[in-house]
């Protein structure tokens, strides 16, 4: 599961219009957002993978669907602003993602930016992983590299799915299914 602005996209050239909540002035300026590198390459691999993935953000529902579509970007669960009623750190939005993917907060990975996103999962109790280009002051926040997330999580299941051996660290077996935080991977054994 990922924030959304400064984890998958760089929304600085907008931030004036977000900080303002100018949603109008933000929505007419998506073309000046970017994808960082290696985020739609990222994606591809888990969706080539089988795998589902979500966004919990503090900002809207609507702003992140239409930057998604802006990006050519399909998420298959999305949590927004207006989806809970106490914003990040805490732990609701994550909360909902667990409950739709029924998965324990312990069996969930959040990946995002900042020290509002890395407490947001302690809270949730969920494993968090902070993008490389993340700021933190929270010395311990492992980083990931979506260059390398396909090699990654091919590298957390045993080459042979028939198996069902899992390294529990990261990735649990719910029967026919191996979820890697709030994603799926499906097992047509």
């Amino acid at each position: 599961m990922f924030n959304f602005d400064s984890t998958l996209i760089d929304s600085s050239n907008i931030k004036l219009w977000m900080d303002s909540n100018n949603w109008g002035g933000v929505l007419k300026n998506l073309h000046q957002t970017s994808l960082y590198p290696a985020v739609k390459e990222m994606l591809d691999e888990l969706y080539k993978l089988d795998i589902e993935y979500a966004i919990v953000s503090s900002a809207p529902k609507g702003y992140i669907e239409r930057a998604l579509k802006h990006h050519k970007l399909n998420f298959n669960y999305i949590v927004g602003q207006h989806d809970v009623s106490m914003q990040k750190p805490s732990s609701e939005g994550l909360g909902k993602c667990h409950s739709h993917f029924n998965l324990e907060a312990n069996e969930c990975v959040y990946i995002g930016d900042s020290d509002i996103d890395y407490l947001t999962a302690k809270s949730a109790g969920c494993k968090f992983f902070g993008v490389e280009w993340g700021i933190f002051n929270e010395q311990k926040v492992p980083k990931i590299s979506y260059r390398n997330i396909g090699e990654d999580v091919l590298g957390l299941i045993d080459t042979s799915l028939e198996s069902n051996e899992v390294n529990s660290d990261f990735i649990v077996n719910k029967g026919n299914h191996f979820c890697l935080g709030y994603i799926m991977l499906t097992n047509y054994v």
